[in-house]
């Protein structure tokens, strides 16, 4: 019996060892992408965008880019409200039902009205 445990013991440790990076790789948030427009189709920079989690309430923002494109990473699952405003003579714009899953990401276009 004990010339065997040496060997069930190496083997064990290496089962352990191989099976810990699976673990590590889980995935517990989602984010939110997109691209805000005009109704020309040119794209907004700057322009703020808000989302809000329904059941929580914690609101997280990003900026829109020169090239009009927004991310908001490492948001938690569950659906939001977007909410996006710019300047320069644009009206608010809002979407109420945004669902995000874990380890996807939830792509939402805005197009703002003058």
């Amino acid at each position: 019996m004990r010339k065997y445990l040496p060997k069930f013991l190496f083997v064990f440790v290496i089962l352990a060892i191989c099976g810990l990076p699976v673990f590590g790789q889980v995935t517990t948030s989602g984010s939110i992408v997109g691209t805000v427009t005009d109704p020309t189709g040119a794209v907004v920079p700057n322009a703020t965008v808000t989302a809000k989690n329904k059941a929580t309430g914690k609101e997280s923002t990003a900026t829109t880019t020169d090239s009009g494109n927004f991310n908001i990473p490492q948001v938690s699952p569950g659906v939001f409200t977007l909410t996006v405003s710019a300047t320069s003579g644009f009206k608010k714009s809002q979407i109420t039902e945004v669902k995000v899953d874990a380890g996807t990401p939830a792509t939402v276009n805005f197009v703002l009205e003058l």
